[in-house]
C-alpha cells in the first residue's frame, strides 16, 4: 500500500490519548493504534524514504518499524518526575551514519494533537561530534559554507527556524572576537519548520509537501555528513 494520507482517526488518537494518557485507556484504544496509526506511519516512512534515496542520498536510513524510523509511544519514566506512561505524538526519524540513531544527522518529523512538526540535524552533538563541530565552525572554508547555507534555508520560507543556543559564553580556549564565534554557542545545529495540524495531513499530496520542507533544508544534513566524515 501507499501512503495516502494520516486518517483522521489517527490525529483523533492522538488529542485522546493527550486526555487519557493511562494504560487502561490505551488498551481499549490499542485497536486504533494497531490498525491506523502504525501503518499510516510504515507507509510514510517507506515512501517518504524512497524519494530520499531518489533525490538526496541512497544511504539514508529509512525502516519502517518501531525502535527504528518511527519511536516507540511508550515513555521510559523511571528517571523521570512526569509517569504519563506514553507519548502524546508520533515521532518518525530517518538518518544517516553509522553510529547510534540519534547520534547521526537526519531528519525528524512529528505529529501531535494541533500541530505538525519538522526538524532537520543532529539536535545534540556527543562529545566527539562537538569537537569536531568546534573545529568546523572556525576552519574558513567549512564556517563559510554553514553561514552560507543557513543564510540560505532561512530565506526559503519565513517558517523555517534556527534552534537556539545552549551556551552563554564561547568555550574556554577559542577567541571570543572571531568571526564566527556564536556558533560555538550551539550543542547541536537544526533547522525547522511547525504549523497548526490541519486537513492537509488528510491528503495524499502531504507525502509532497513533507519532501519539500526536508529537501529545502537538506543542506545542512549534507554539511554535517562532512563535518563528521560520514561517507566519506
Amino acid at each position: 500500500m501507499e501512503f495516502s494520507g494520516f486518517s483522521e482517526e489517527t490525529t483523533r488518537f492522538f488529542y485522546d490519548l493527550k486526555e487519557n494518557n493511562n494504560k487502561a485507556w490505551f488498551e481499549r484504544n490499542r485497536s486504533i493504534f494497531d490498525e491506523y496509526v502504525l501503518p499510516e506511519a510504515q507507509h510514510f516512512v517507506q515512501d517518504i524514504g524512497k524519494k530520499f534515496h531518489e533525490e538526496i542520498s541512497e544511504n539514508i536510513e529509512a525502516v519502517p518499524r518501531i525502535d527504528k524510523s518511527i519511536f516507540r509511544l511508550h515513555r521510559d519514566v523511571r528517571f523521570s518526575k512526569n509517569k504519563d506512561p506514553y507519548k502524546t505524538h508520533l515521532g518518525i526519524y530517518l538518518w544517516e551514519g553509522k553510529a547510534k540513531k540519534i547520534e547521526n544527522p537526519g531528519f525528524y518529523f512529528q505529529l501531535n494533537r494541533s500541530e505538525i512538526f519538522y526538524g532537520v540535524g543532529l539536535h545534540i552533538f556527543s562529545r566527539t561530534a562537538l569537537q569536531q563541530w568546534r573545529k568546523a565552525v572556525i576552519d574558513d572554508k567549512l564556517g563559510k559554507e554553514l553561514e552560507n547555507i543557513s543564510s540560505e534555508i532561512l530565506k526559503k520560507n519565513d517558517n523555517y527556524r534556527l534552534m537556539d543556543k545552549h551556551y552563554k559564553k564561547v568555550p574556554p580556549g577559542f577567541d571570543v572576537t572571531l568571526q564566527r564565534a556564536d556558533w560555538l554557542l550551539y550543542n547541536g545545529i537544526a533547522f525547522s519548520y511547525s504549523k497548526k495540524l490541519d486537513g492537509t495531513v488528510h491528503k495524499p499530496t502531504f507525502l509532497d509537501f513533507s519532501f519539500k520542507i526536508f529537501r529545502d533544508m537538506s543542506p545542512i544534513h549534507s554539511w554535517l555528513l562532512k563535518m563528521l566524515k560520514i561517507n566519506i
